[in-house]
């Protein structure tokens, strides 16, 4: 066994959830709603008051 998989199969047995923190954020809209390109970021923090509409 390769050290790499040891060490993988030491971590899934003393570690049963790993979180996994995922950078891609996803916002759908309607037809004349702007802003959104302005609220995703790396910070995971959406910022409402940067949406409008029409």
């Amino acid at each position: 066994m390769r050290p790499c998989n040891r060490w993988l199969d030491i971590v899934a047995d003393q570690l049963p959830v790993l979180p996994v923190w995922q950078a891609k954020q996803y916002a759908v809209v309607r037809d004349h709603v702007y802003g959104v390109e302005n609220c995703l970021d790396a910070s995971t923090v959406f910022r409402f008051w940067e949406v409008s509409k029409e």
